[in-house]
């Protein structure tokens, strides 16, 4: 489609202009749909390739939060969502105001690192956003599924660390008994002073190597609930 075929979306319209006074966001997104305004693209040379008014980008966002909603995504989960200049991007951004998450805009790929620089870096912002779901556009799913894979070995060494951590404080901590709880026991008689020649008492038996694994697997399967990160690559919910 040429520049010719597609007329601008106006700079102003019949709607009266608001500025700043919208109590959220989807307030804003709400009124601006109202109007004849939109975004427009355009490509490396300035031409116009895509007219984008602000109802159809409600639309879409709502069409977009449904799908949201139907893969998991919950309110106040964080979506992560690599930022291209597109309508897809930004119906996906208003579509996670609209059900309650977090949008998280992550930078696309740029010459400077090269391809494994970016997924060094992707790893990372993902790793401390902690996001539920990647969605990233089609040309650069192959870096974006190898971030996600390794941000997952990452975490798998991280939660056996801190696994094993918890299991060596949990063999190491002596039993205490709560005071107060149950009858009075009298006190002890007081030990008599060993013969010399006397046999040394025996150490207590450790438990038995299938014992520390049942309690390694539950402290393990504790901290993996807790603290695994769903990340789930996603080309687009459009």
């Amino acid at each position: 489609m040429t520049d010719a075929a597609l007329t601008p979306t106006p700079n102003d319209c019949e709607l009266p202009r608001r500025r700043s006074d919208f109590a959220t966001f989807n307030e804003a997104l709400d009124y601006a749909a109202r109007s004849a305004k939109g975004l427009n693209f355009h490509d490396m040379r300035g031409t116009l390739e895509r007219v984008y008014p602000y109802a159809q980008m409600r639309e879409d966002a709502q069409q977009a939060a449904y799908r949201l909603v139907a893969m998991g995504i919950e309110k106040e989960d964080r979506v992560a969502l690599v930022a291209e200049t597109s309508a897809e991007f930004a119906a996906l951004f208003c579509a996670c105001t609209l059900m309650g998450a977090w949008p998280v805009p992550l930078p696309l790929p740029t010459t400077f690192g090269g391809k494994e620089g970016y997924i060094d870096q992707l790893a990372v912002q993902l790793q401390s956003s902690d996001p539920k779901v990647l969605i990233y556009p089609g040309e650069i799913a192959e870096m974006a599924k190898a971030a996600r894979k390794k941000l997952q070995t990452q975490l798998d060494k991280d939660l056996n660390k801190l696994a094993n951590a918890q299991f060596k404080a949990h063999a190491a901590a002596p039993a205490v008994k709560a005071k107060g709880l149950g009858p009075a026991k009298a006190k002890p008689a007081a030990a008599k002073p060993a013969a010399k020649n006397a046999p040394k008492a025996k150490p207590a038996a450790r438990p038995a190597p299938e014992a520390k694994t049942g309690v390694k697997a539950r402290v393990t399967a504790r901290v993996t609930a807790k603290a695994r990160a769903l990340i789930q690559g996603q080309e687009s919910v459009l």
